[in-house]
This record gives structure tokens, sequence and C-alpha cells, in this order.
């Protein structure tokens, strides 16, 4: 059964590094228009590139380990 799924907007922290080759990748993977322009959505491609390494490498199940919360959550 394939559950459904929400579109929400986080602030995340990268590396410079992980956001330049994000776009050195996209201005070499993408198709040029006929005056050799690039158009592209570096913001929306990092999002979607996001959303793919959480769905590959089990986000459900990370979120369902109370041991990942250590630090990130203030209990009295």
């Amino acid at each position: 059964m394939s559950e459904s799924k929400l579109k929400i907007n986080a602030n995340l922290e990268i590396t410079g590094y992980a956001l330049e080759t994000v776009v050195t990748m996209a201005k070499t993977l993408s198709k040029k228009d006929e005056k050799g322009r690039i158009k592209i959505d570096t913001a929306g491609l990092v999002s979607d590139m996001i959303t793919k390494f959480l769905e590959e490498n089990d986000f459900d199940g990370f979120v369902s380990k109370a041991e990942n919360y250590q630090g990130l959550i203030q209990s009295d």
C-alpha cells in the first residue's frame, strides 16, 4: 500500500560543496535551448534530490527510532 506524501518547506543545512555540485551537475546534464541557455530551478532540484535521498535511505524508519531525537528536542 502506498502512503500519501506531503510537500513541506523546511530549513536545512547543507554544505557549500553539495550545493555547488548540484548546480554543476544541473548545468552539465540539462538540455540547452537554441541560444545555449539552461533554464533550471536549482532550489527545486535540491528539494527533489533530498526527497529522493530520504526515500532511498528509509527516512520513515529513521524517524521511528527515539534515539534519533537525542539532542534535538528539549525535555524537562
